[in-house]
């Protein structure tokens, strides 16, 4: 009958504030959360409705890598063409002895090769242009779905569940050993007055000389003696 101990109270104390702060906890991931998704989502939602047939390059850099192409290409024409010049002026002694028209099917010859190489080139951008697109789109979808469990929200709300249940029982445990205490006592107090009672019944007047029977009742613990023969 000694109740709840002072380790199960201070159990108790210490579960339901481990609660109380796994609830703030809560709270403030779930809106951390919620603000990455929401940031995050305004980035990759745009590169995965655009599908995998996007292009990866922005217009800024498509340009530039063209540019750069065209500019290459001509430069290694310009030294191909001027290269040919000399090697004809040279066997020729400073004059060309190739026959008419040669030379301009050699220039031309170049020049298409030239051209050829910038097609290429420019081929080769636009195909890893849409390449980078899809991966792009392949990298935004699985950043979402990574962003999306990243945090776990679920996770700390069923740590305080888990949490909230133990407290509570704690608490109803708690309740019951001082509900039994109390009970106790009340029914210490109930015998304690039973007997009493029956010591008070015992006290009464005994066998009097008019055969009234023993243990009658009798509030003041005595008869009125054996003149009359009657208890009053």
């Amino acid at each position: 009958m000694c109740g709840p101990s002072q380790a199960q109270q201070n159990l108790e104390n210490q579960e339901a504030s481990f609660s109380a702060t796994l609830q703030q906890d809560y709270a403030q991931t779930f809106a951390a959360n919620q603000e990455i998704l929401s940031t995050l989502n305004s980035v990759l939602q745009p590169i995965v409705q655009a599908g995998p047939n996007q292009q990866g390059f922005s217009a800024q850099e498509n340009s530039a890598l063209n540019s750069q192409a065209i500019n290459s290409t001509a430069q290694g024409y310009q030294q191909t063409a001027d290269a040919l010049g000399r090697q004809e002026n040279a066997a020729g002694g400073g004059t060309s002895f190739l026959p008419s028209g040669v030379n301009a099917q050699i220039n031309a010859g170049v020049a298409s090769a030239a051209q050829n190489t910038l097609s290429n080139e420019e081929l080769g951008i636009t195909e890893a242009n849409y390449a980078t697109g899809r991966q792009n789109w392949q990298n935004a979808l699985a950043g979402e779905e990574s962003v999306a469990a990243g945090q776990n929200p679920l996770g700390y709300a069923g740590a305080t569940t888990t949490s909230n249940t133990a407290a509570f029982n704690e608490a109803t445990k708690i309740n019951q050993e001082s509900n039994q205490v109390f009970s106790d006592i009340l029914g210490g107090i109930t015998s304690i007055g039973s007997a009493a009672t029956g010591l008070i019944g015992l006290g009464g007047g005994g066998q009097n000389s008019g055969g009234a029977a023993a243990g009658s009742f009798n509030p003041y613990g005595f008869g009125t003696g054996p003149s009359d023969g009657v208890n009053v």
